[in-house]
């Protein structure tokens, strides 16, 4: 049954003042962005002589990860706000 205060049906309980996720993920996308960037320089810097490679590629990986994200996550949310 159709309720007229509601211009669309939605299907369940979700309320039509629903908040989407993405600004959330964007926000925490960004934060691993700089931490591992942060991270990453500062295993380089302060472990110059036998800092662990790998833990220095592991965090500069996560960074690439985050950008690509936060990309996708931009990219849907200005979709989004289209239509």
């Amino acid at each position: 049954m159709r309720d007229p205060a509601h211009p669309r049906d939605r299907p369940g309980t979700e309320p039509a003042t629903a908040r989407s996720p993405l600004t959330l993920r964007a926000v925490l996308a960004a934060i691993a962005i700089v931490t591992c960037l942060v991270a990453a320089a500062l295993v380089s810097a302060f472990d110059a002589g036998g800092s662990p490679r790998w833990l220095v590629t592991l965090l500069l990986v996560v960074a690439v990860i985050s950008v690509v994200d936060l990309v996708v996550v931009l990219r849907r949310l200005r979709r989004h706000d289209r239509g």
